[in-house]
């Protein structure tokens, strides 16, 4: 049996935007950033093949460091990433 952890993620400046009354764009990009870091840390130990889907490409560096794959999707939405 293979396993892969998919992670779906709506880029930094897209995330965390329930926040806004609480934390700048930059504290909620900063905090989101913390969180995928976290998340991809935690999935690599448990598993070796680690893909996040996400429409912002901007997000490679910080995928690459963790050692997951970027898959950038065509389409917005949850649903439309994963397929």
């Amino acid at each position: 049996m293979t396993v892969r952890i998919i992670v779906p993620h709506r880029g930094l400046a897209a995330a965390k935007t329930r926040l806004t009354p609480v934390l700048d764009d930059a504290e909620r990009e900063a905090l989101a950033t913390r969180l995928l870091e976290r998340v991809l840390r935690v999935a690599r130990e448990a598993c070796d093949d680690v893909v996040v889907i996400t429409p912002s490409a901007a997000l490679a560096p910080l995928v690459t460091a963790a050692g997951a794959r970027l898959a950038v999707q065509r389409g917005m939405g949850l649903n439309g990433g994963l397929r």
